[in-house]
């Protein structure tokens, strides 16, 4: 099979492009028509469209296009129309080339007799495996619409919680990089325009001013090296943050930072009874769909804790218990989960759980943002302060010898 770029006019009017596999141009041309597409040109991409350093930084699938996949998709299925016409229809309607190509892939394996969950799988990371399993529970159970509508509403408030968090972090990330500037210039520009005036004094000047004087020629002569540096510790910091060692001291400290801690804690809980509540009114066994929760939960304690949890409830021990045991979670979540245990309504609890959490989460970050803004405002006046202070001394010095 070869892969081709095309560009059309789609039956609705509305002018694409992208990729499609073929045997040949006119099997490319035909496959397109049979959708209804008005093509304008098919080409066979080069070797160099498929070159090895054409690569994507990162998962290039998001969330959101994985979250607008699963509510077409469950429209599709809903109104009647089978896996793999549903598959054909999502290609023409997705823009991410990445998604459309899996969704090929998929569609072929679909086709060849395996199932959508074990095609899914195949893609590698391109779907979650919270929606694999999702759709392995709802073709086991026949039910796979109920698990898409089911994985859309699951999606969307994880996106919601992830673009609050966002939020939260632009304005201390915008300010701190407003800081670094501000200082640079200072050290660059303005500090060596003084030292002239500082050298007719005559007189010894005050340490802080020494240093900063040290700092401005050090600067100067090496600003190349000081802003590649600044740039090189952002990157180390990035890449470590990344790693699982940097992963496992993260999560510790989210868990100490008295703040942070209460955002963290809840962030879990609500990811935690989301996912749950979910996956067990999909039909999948609880052992299982503790390890899938697990897995999505990012902080490595709490995610520890989970795993140690599904290991318990393996021997029979009531999930609640390991719960109440790690003293990590809040008394709520274990004392209603055991609720449902001994009721025998064990989602229900969970989705009551997850409705709480999800506004408690909304109000620990707008904590946490109210506590950040004047945080980094006091860190800001302390380091510039600091230089135009040093500056100032002198500058004093000079006036009551001038009075």
């Amino acid at each position: 099979m070869a892969t081709f770029k095309y560009k059309i006019t789609d039956k609705y009017g509305k002018d694409k492009k992208g990729t499609v596999e073929a045997a040949s141009e006119d099997a490319a041309r035909q496959k397109l028509k049979g959708d209804g597409a008005i093509v304008h040109s098919v080409q066979e991409t080069t070797s160099l469209d498929n070159a090895a350093w054409n690569i994507s930084i990162g998962n290039p699938v998001k969330l959101k296009d994985i979250t607008l996949f699963c509510r077409q998709f469950y429209s599709m299925l809903n109104a009647g129309v089978t896996v793999v016409e549903g598959l054909k229809m999502m290609q023409t309607s997705t823009e991410n080339a990445v998604l459309r190509k899996s969704l090929y892939n998929v569609q072929v394996n679909v086709e060849k007799g395996e199932t959508l969950a074990n095609a899914m799988a195949l893609e590698g990371k391109v779907f979650p495996d919270l929606l694999i399993n999702m759709v392995a529970a709802g073709e086991a159970t026949g039910n796979l619409s109920v698990a898409f509508e089911r994985i859309c509403t699951q999606f969307e408030k994880d996106q919601k919680l992830r673009s609050m968090l966002t939020s939260a972090m632009i304005y201390p990330v915008v300010v701190l990089i407003v800081a670094v500037g501000v200082v640079i210039i200072l050290m660059v520009n303005v500090i060596p325009n003084f030292q002239e005036i500082f050298k007719t004094m005559g007189e010894d000047l005050p340490l802080p001013t020494k240093i900063v004087i040290a700092v401005s020629d050090f600067m100067v002569a090496n600003l190349v090296f000081v802003i590649g540096g600044i740039i090189a510790i952002i990157v180390l910091i990035l890449y470590f943050k990344n790693t699982e060692s940097g992963k496992q001291i993260n999560s510790k400290l989210s868990l100490k930072i008295p703040i942070i801690k209460d955002f963290s804690i809840k962030n879990a809980c609500a990811k935690f009874s989301m996912t749950m509540s979910t996956l067990i009114m999909s039909g999948v066994p609880l052992v299982e769909a503790i390890g899938i929760v697990a897995n999505v939960i990012e902080n490595r304690v709490i995610r520890k804790i989970l795993f140690d949890a599904r290991d318990d409830v393996m021997q029979g021990i009531p999930m609640s218990e390991p719960l109440e045991a790690s003293e990590v979670f809040p008394q709520m979540v274990y004392h209603m989960i055991r609720i449902g245990e001994e009721t025998g309504n064990t989602e229900a609890m969970l989705d009551k759980v997850a409705e709480y959490y999800e506004q408690e989460v909304e109000t620990a970050t707008k904590n946490l943002t109210t506590a950040m803004e004047p945080a980094v405002i006091v860190l800001l006046a302390v380091v510039v302060g600091g230089v135009v202070g040093a500056i100032v001394m002198p500058m004093m010095k000079i006036y009551e010898m001038a009075g």
